[in-house]
């Protein structure tokens, strides 16, 4: 198993207080974390960062989190990447519609982001 200092993880969320909250609990922890803050800005920076995870937000004004993980997971070189949704919807029909179109976890906030660490690691983990 890798160090959690290799790991990348990527936030695409466009609440930028939590966002940068989430950011330094995760480097804490010890993990290489990027952002973006909307959907658009995401994709291509999962390009550019190649991350080991992405923490995904539904709502988002340009893209919403369904039409970004669809997008990520229409492309080979994205596809493989495990999508963890990060997200206030807490409706059954979006989690049903979240593991349909290919998430791996479900994270509803509010999140104690003192355990986000413990959180993403322990997906990282199941992956693995």
């Amino acid at each position: 198993m890798l160090k959690k200092e290799s790991y990348k993880i990527l936030i695409i969320d466009d609440e930028q207080d939590l966002t940068n909250m989430a950011k330094i609990q995760l480097e804490l922890s010890g993990f290489s974390v990027d952002v973006a803050f909307n959907g658009t800005d995401g994709i291509k920076k999962v390009s550019e960062v190649l991350p080991d995870l992405i923490l995904l937000d539904i709502r988002m004004p340009d893209l919403d989190g369904f039409q970004v993980l669809q997008k990520l997971k229409e492309k080979e070189a994205t596809a493989k990447i495990p999508v963890v949704m990060f997200t206030t919807c807490s409706q059954k029909e979006d989690k049903e519609k979240a593991y349909l179109l290919g998430a791996i976890d479900y994270l509803t906030k509010p999140v104690n982001l003192s355990n986000l660490g413990k959180q993403v690691m322990n997906v990282i983990e199941k992956k693995e």
